[in-house]
């Protein structure tokens, strides 16, 4: 699915993971309006479609002409405000095919793999927070969101407010990472509790110096306690159906589910009798898919 910002004033501009926007020459759309910051907003691409963030620009981030004071989540046709510049998010295909097409690659992966491995469920990250850091070419921030001042303690232990500075170990990285021909490198991952995880992923302007700097909290895309939780208020699954539900989904037989939950074969093929009577679903793999697109879809 393709997703790109139009604009009177310029060209289209296609969206990938991350679109910076602002007076900077160094941001993705540079603005010429003395009322949009140098490092205005950025569109970045989620885990279920692309966000606009306000990055703190003191004449503020508009949507569809209400000023925002979140990270919001973009349809087609949004019109996106900074300043005396518009621009409207255009999407090319529709958001329920999409969301059933990637809950059917995560179930066929899944299923390919035995519910471990990569690509399948348990690979299923959505982004909880994301935090942005400009550098210049001298090394210093020009500028850090909360998030990101949040995701610098979470994940290195390092407050940035007690001498405005990045922690060693993300200054080593950004120092040892290499550039591809459009200024991006690799990402930096550390394991934060509860199965998140924090990917640092950097983007070069190799002509000026500059760098951005994103930081994300990644979660899994659901858990077995949210599962259950869920599915109760949802569905009326019980805590036990919820849990053969759980394991049905990440592409365990029932005879391995028997094992995990410690009970029969029978047991287990009786409980999801009932989880797909619930879900008004025919078969185990619908099941799973209904699961998928769930959470996908929230």
């Amino acid at each position: 699915m393709n997703a790109w910002l139009e604009s009177k004033r310029s060209n289209n501009t296609p969206l990938g993971d991350l679109c910076s926007i602002g007076r900077h020459p160094a941001n993705d759309i540079t603005l010429d309006d003395p009322e949009a910051s140098r490092w205005h907003a950025v569109v970045m691409r989620m885990s279920r479609g692309w966000s606009l963030m306000d990055l703190g620009g003191k004449n503020g981030t508009w949507l569809n002409g209400v000023k925002i004071s979140e990270t919001l989540r973009l349809k087609d046709g949004d019109v996106i405000t900074i300043g005396g510049v518009s621009l409207r998010f255009r999407i090319n295909g529709d958001e329920e095919a999409q969301r059933r097409q990637s809950a059917t690659a995560l179930l066929a992966s899944t299923v390919a793999h035995g519910g471990t491995g990569s690509g399948s469920i348990l690979d299923a990250f959505e982004t909880a927070q994301f935090g942005i850091i400009a550098i210049n070419r001298k090394g210093r921030v020009e500028l850090i969101n909360e998030e990101a001042r949040q995701l610098l303690l979470t994940g290195f232990g390092h407050d940035f407010a007690a001498d405005e500075s990045l922690p060693p170990e993300l200054i080593a990285w950004l120092a040892a990472s290499g550039d591809d021909e459009n200024g991006e490198s690799g990402s930096l991952v550390k394991s934060l509790s509860g199965g998140r995880q924090l990917v640092c992923r950097i983007k070069k302007d190799l002509a000026r110096g500059h760098t951005l700097l994103t930081l994300l909290e990644k979660r899994p895309l659901f858990n077995l306690e949210q599962l259950r939780r869920d599915f109760k208020a949802d569905f009326g699954i019980t805590p036990r159906e919820g849990e053969v539900l759980y394991w049905m989904t990440l592409g365990k037989t029932n005879e391995e589910i028997g094992i995990i939950i410690g009970c029969e074969k029978k047991t287990v093929e009786k409980h999801a009798e009932k989880i797909r009577e619930k879900l008004g679903v025919e078969n185990r793999n619908a099941a799973m898919i209904a699961v998928i697109e769930f959470y996908l879809g929230r």
